[in-house]
């Protein structure tokens, strides 16, 4: 039976609101004012409910790091981005996360250059650890192509199912992630159907990761609270 995880960006309410709505958390450690130490994340992942999954960007050294290399075309990575994951290891670490979530930006396009240093993110760091490594590319990488050249190398590409479904892209095995969000050109938000569709599309995998983001996040993780309780 596949595990659904899901989750929003932020914890705007506390965490015990949160602790009863979703089962997973999308983090970015760089977006708090002040970083969490290495004893607060040990704490949340203390008071989070059993099955919780914390879903930890990477460190900033280890992101930037490929845009810079790439920026330079070069191919293999340096003493930073290993760095940046090591770091990234260590805060995965104290949260017990189940998926750590690598995302590239518009400028780091598919050149050949880029494609080898994500192919050296997977082979030398990503694949050491148990974790689900989730990979995001914005611009300009095709969205099926890029799937199967992440779970090659052992990653979950992040895709928006509902486009993949309006481009007849085959929802396949292992592992997924699903962003969720509001779509453009689309209806902003999802109705008990949509709900149903998310659920048959995860029948695929073994392991889900819903990330909901924008306007609607909290309305989705309601919706899909209720969803799998009944289920």
């Amino acid at each position: 039976m596949t595990k659904i995880y899901y989750g929003c960006d932020h914890v705007p309410r506390g965490w015990g609101r949160y602790f009863a709505l979703c089962n997973a958390v999308e983090l970015k450690l760089s977006g708090y004012e002040k970083r969490p130490t290495t004893e607060t994340l040990n704490r949340w992942r203390v008071d989070s409910p059993k099955g919780f999954a914390f879903v930890l960007h990477v460190d900033e050294a280890v992101s930037g790091g490929l845009v810079r290399l790439g920026d330079a075309n070069k191919s293999e990575l340096d003493d930073r981005v290993r760095k940046g994951w090591q770091s990234t290891l260590e805060s995965a670490h104290a949260l017990a996360a189940r998926a750590i979530y690598l995302k590239t930006p518009l400028s780091f396009s598919p050149n050949p250059s880029n494609r080898a240093l994500i192919s050296a993110f997977a082979k030398e760091l990503a694949n050491t650890q148990k974790a689900v490594v989730i990979w995001e590319s914005e611009g300009m990488w095709p969205v099926e192509d890029t799937r199967d050249f992440a779970e090659s190398l052992g990653m979950a590409y992040a895709i928006d199912p509902f486009v993949a479904e309006r481009d007849a892209i085959a929802m396949t095995h292992g592992d997924a992630c699903f962003v969720l969000t509001e779509r453009a050109g689309l209806r902003r938000e999802f109705d008990a159907y949509d709900i149903e569709l998310l659920q048959e599309w995860s029948q695929s995998y073994n392991r889900v990761f819903m990330l909901l983001r924008g306007r609607f996040q909290w309305k989705h993780a309601r919706e899909l609270h209720d969803a799998l309780a009944n289920h």
